[in-house]
């Protein structure tokens, strides 16, 4: 299921897009899910909440800005004060798994995704650009 928005932004075209990536049910609460979003590695994680039955979704980039291989998805959800943090696997840095930001080395970071349950289905927020005199900028929106 895909969703799309458009917006007109100063000199520029924006589409905002929810593209699909799961049913909720499919992320384990305190787990990660790794998903291709538009190309893009996506690591979407699901915390458990006390204040709701369906967890918080937060997603991140899947890469792991310092082996530069998708593992991130794969990490160990923790916390360090009142900070949630995702390990990576392989060396251990720890990522805000709010904002992206490495708690271990401030040179550092993940991109964030806006991520939602529409119903019983996880998406991930894309945005595509293009300005008015032509060309195209695709991203995952941050």
């Amino acid at each position: 299921m895909t969703t799309t928005i458009t917006a007109h932004i100063e000199n520029s075209l924006e589409t905002c897009t929810w593209v699909g990536i799961c049913q909720l049910g499919d992320i384990d609460f305190d787990r990660g899910v790794a998903s291709l979003v538009d190309g893009i590695p996506v690591a979407v994680f699901r915390l458990r909440d006390s204040h709701s039955g369906t967890g918080e979704l937060y997603a991140l980039d899947h890469i792991d800005p310092r082996t530069g291989t998708p593992t991130i998805a794969r990490g160990m959800v923790g916390s360090a004060g009142d900070v949630t943090y995702v390990a990576a696997p392989l060396h251990k840095h720890r990522y805000d798994i709010r904002t992206g930001a490495c708690l271990d080395d401030d040179a550092r970071s993940l991109r964030s995704y806006p991520v939602r349950a529409h119903g019983s289905v996880v998406e991930v927020r894309t945005v595509v650009t293009a300005a008015k005199h032509g060309g195209n900028t695709h991203k995952p929106d941050s």
